[in-house]
């Protein structure tokens, strides 16, 4: 029976050209060699497993057979290998500085390359200063490490730094491809992308992972196998959990959540999980994100076809509730309680998603008319006269800044001069004066989120000036509605949650519940207050907040509360059910 070599040490690089995903660290020390402007003192740091001591020893040989006759010489002799993770102390750096006084019997140099440099003592450190200073002709240092920070600031001055990247996942995937090729073994391209994953930049990981594989499958290596073995879940698996939150199947999403649960995956592993696919699926949207991917061509495939269906907005929000998960998941007690609560709000927040658009249907309807009103009068010249008395004014301005960004538009391409827009056609529905302003008032906040080829008029052009309770309280309403559009909740929560007061032409008071209200409403407030003074023209305005223990909310029962979450989530009431919860 033949001696067994894992495949780390069997494949282990042997010259420069074999090391994969560090060239422009081998290009480097090529081109010194060849200029013979090798420093006395090199240091190479960066993550383990990514060349840093194959490439050090690479280095040493190469520097000896550059001045030898015979360049396939091992000059193994010269070499001097110090793992300073247990040889750390003083008395072994000045054993090593005696050592350096002799030279060498054979060759052009000696080389001592020092692992592990980040665990030598402070004291060792600064016995090694004036030798690592001033060596001798004949002598090269090499320090390798993987904590570049614990090096003392004196040390690293002293050296020539070699930053060592991380290696990507399609370059660890192309090398172990040739390796089985190599030895004829059937393998799936999807399986070496998870021993990749697993590996996580390390090539070292990545050939013992691989050695283990190799084991477990019997030669052939699947995806299926893999996965299982690494207690990793293919994309497979991701792809139908997706599949059942867009199509809001609560109990076969909870099912194949609890099937996943059974077979030992750890549930914090699993969103991570979850937030990589969707972060994904978001990527292959675009044909230039999408290059970011480090996946297989099949995977690559499969994520666009599912992402046609889901549109980005959508994707956001889910990956915002996922992080929210992710961050509260220590604080959890029953931690899988709370990753199945995090699932069925991404199965419901397609509904949530329509239930916000409901509320700014106004917005949307009157911005449809007013751009329909343009189209209309383009093609008709005659509905000029069949304006509404009581809407051409709120839709007056709209219709003369989207006018002139068109005509603006034509002249650069075609010359022709600017087309004049007037009124607008009676397309929009009868409503009262005090609604249209609302609305256009909202239709100007929400204008930074919709179509950039629209500018609804500024709030200060449609609001009342005239300071009273009635006009802070709409302005009040508005700036809250913009704080909701820019996703501001808390800020927004917070401006709906007191009481406002008048009490003379200069001070504003808003009455709050707690003290804590009280703290946050000093952070909103001066942005507030500014925007306020600007709209009223009034630069004397005081603003401040009032705890008013009057507007503490009363306490409500924990049956009111279950009733509640009840009625506005249905499937808190299957929870409820499945775990037998009070």
């Amino acid at each position: 029976m033949e001696n067994f070599v894992v495949s780390a040490l069997k494949y282990r690089p042997k010259k420069f050209e074999d090391v994969v995903g560090q060239e422009f660290v081998t290009q480097t020390l090529q081109n010194a060699l060849s200029r013979n402007q090798m420093p006395k003192a090199l240091l190479f740091c960066g993550p383990r497993g990514v060349g840093k001591t194959t490439c050090a020893r690479i280095l040493a040989k190469a520097i000896n057979s550059q001045t030898n006759e015979i360049k396939d010489e091992d000059f193994s002799f010269n070499i001097f290998e110090l793992d300073a993770a247990s040889n750390n102390s003083v008395d072994d750096i000045r054993r090593l500085n005696e050592q350096v006084r002799i030279p060498p019997q054979h060759g052009s140099h000696k080389i001592y390359i020092i692992d592990e440099a980040h665990m030598l003592s402070t004291q060792a450190f600064n016995a090694f200063l004036k030798t690592l200073e001033e060596p001798p002709d004949y002598v090269i240092f090499i320090l390798a490490t993987t904590e570049k920070n614990k090096i003392l600031p004196t040390i690293l001055s002293r050296c020539q730094v070699y930053d060592f990247r991380r290696i990507s996942s399609k370059e660890i995937v192309n090398y172990l491809s040739q390796i089985v090729k190599e030895k004829n073994i059937d393998y799936q391209e999807d399986a070496l992308f998870l021993i990749a994953q697993k590996a996580d930049g390390a090539m070292r990981d990545a050939l013992s992972i691989f050695d283990r594989m190799i084991s477990f499958t019997n030669g052939n290596l699947s995806s299926k196998l893999v996965a299982e073995n690494l207690n990793i879940l293919d994309f497979k698996s991701y792809e139908d959990i997706v599949r059942k939150i867009a199509e809001k199947k609560l109990s076969d999403l909870i099912l194949q959540y609890n099937k996943l649960f059974e077979r030992g995956f750890d549930n914090h592993e699993f969103i991570l999980g979850l937030g990589d696919y969707f972060r994904n699926l978001l990527l292959v949207k675009n044909p230039k994100t999408a290059r970011l991917l480090e996946l297989g061509e099949n995977v690559i495939e499969s994520l666009k076809k599912q992402s046609r269906g889901l549109g980005v907005r959508w994707i956001l929000e889910v990956i915002d509730l996922i992080q929210d998960c992710e961050i509260n998941y220590k604080n959890s007690h029953n931690k899988q309680l709370h990753v199945e609560i995090c699932l069925l709000r991404l199965a419901s927040l397609d509904s949530i998603s329509k239930k916000r658009k409901t509320d700014i249907t106004p917005v949307e309807e009157i911005r449809k008319q007013s751009i329909s009103s343009i189209k209309y009068e383009q093609n008709d010249t005659q509905s000029k006269n069949q304006k509404s008395p009581t809407t051409a004014d709120s839709v007056q301005r709209n219709i003369e800044i989207r006018s002139s960004h068109e005509s603006n538009e034509k002249k650069k391409s075609n010359g022709r001069n600017e087309i004049q827009k007037k009124e607008s056609i009676n397309t929009v529905g009868k409503e009262n004066s005090s609604n249209k302003q609302v609305i256009d008032e909202k239709n100007s906040i929400d204008s930074d989120t919709q179509s950039k080829t629209f500018t609804p008029r500024k709030i200060s052009e449609v609001l009342n000036k005239e300071l009273n309770l009635e006009n802070l309280n709409a302005y009040w309403s508005n700036y809250t509605d913009k704080l909701y559009n820019s996703r501001d909740v808390s800020g927004a929560g917070l401006l709906e949650s007191g009481k406002l007061e008048l009490r003379d032409t200069n001070h504003i008071i808003y009455h709050v519940n707690t003290c804590y209200e009280e703290n946050l409403f000093k952070n909103l407030g001066t942005k507030l207050l500014e925007n306020i003074k600007n709209h009223f023209g009034n630069q004397n305005l005081k603003m401040m907040a009032q705890v008013n223990k009057n507007l503490r909310p009363q306490k409500i029962s924990k049956e009111d509360k279950k009733k509640k979450m009840i009625k506005e989530n249905p499937a808190v009431q299957y929870l409820i059910d499945r775990f037998d919860l009070s």
